[in-house]
């Protein structure tokens, strides 16, 4: 309504205006003596201002229902572009979600692979260890060289009782036998009774105790073999004179000198364990 009375009032102004030029174009109608420009002024002048306050009313009901429009418009447009707002939001959080399952899938695969190296090295490790005290508890002995002091027996045997640690019930064998043939018996666990004729203990910083040698035992037994014990352990209470009996394993024999000049040949035993 208020373009239609804009539009009214536009054209009465330029009628009231070629009127005032030119009365006879704009009155048509009465006397051509009559036809004046001040009746020109007060017929359109008039009409000019009623129009004038007739769009000046109509005007705040021309913004009402431009501002209704408007409303209405993003009433209808709201809801897609609230769609699309949502759309991106459940987008975005479709993508951060995906990326945080493929970085806890990423942590979890490093983890796992982490484990089973780890789980590979450590059994390597044990298989070589177990392979290692394999060769330890089963040691080539040398049968060559019977001198227990060159043929590197006693090591052997020292490392092996570190692996087994504690040495099994010895068996029973002649010393005579044994000192004969001491070979025979690399290997095997034996024990010999007797009567203790030297007991020595080594300290911690002389080379047989740097070596891993504890004490040394010497005894006769009833055949009168000379049996001579290097233990990995301090020979506690033994004292000279006493009969007792030790396990330990033989590693050949070896001649020690006397005081009159002479030898005895010892038969040489490793222990870890002094009754």
């Amino acid at each position: 309504m208020s373009a239609l009375f804009g539009l009214l009032l536009f054209v009465c102004f330029i009628t009231l205006i070629i009127g005032l030029i030119k009365p006879s174009i704009v009155f048509k109608w009465g006397q051509l003596e009559k036809r004046t420009r001040g009746k020109v002024f007060l017929y359109y002048g008039l009409t000019l201002i009623v129009l004038f306050i007739v769009t000046i009313a109509t005007a705040p009901e021309i913004e009402n229902e431009s501002k209704a429009t408007v409303a209405k418009a993003e009433q209808t447009v709201s809801p897609s572009t609230d769609a699309g707002n949502q759309t991106k939001v459940e987008d975005k959080a479709k993508k951060e979600a995906e990326e945080k399952a493929k970085a806890e899938e990423k942590v979890k695969n490093e983890a796992a692979a982490k484990t089973s190296k780890e789980a590979e090295a450590k059994a390597k490790e044990e298989a070589k260890t177990k392979e290692k005290e394999d060769k330890l508890r089963n040691p080539a002995w040398n049968k060559n060289e019977v001198d227990a002091i060159e043929n590197g027996n006693l090591q052997r045997a020292m490392d092996m009782l570190k692996v087994i640690k504690d040495i099994p019930s010895g068996e029973q064998a002649s010393p005579e036998e044994v000192l004969k043939t001491p070979w025979n018996y690399y290997g095997k666990a034996i024990s010999f009774t007797g009567q203790v004729g030297v007991v020595e203990d080594y300290p911690p910083g002389s080379d047989a105790g740097k070596a891993g040698l504890g004490s040394d035992v010497v005894m006769e037994t009833d055949d009168g073999t000379i049996v001579e014990f290097f233990s990995m352990v301090a020979s506690g209470s033994i004292k000279v004179g006493q009969t007792i009996t030790i396990t330990g394993y033989p590693i050949g024999r070896t001649e020690v000198g006397n005081k009159i000049g002479g030898k005895f040949t010892h038969l040489i035993v490793v222990t870890n364990k002094l009754n």
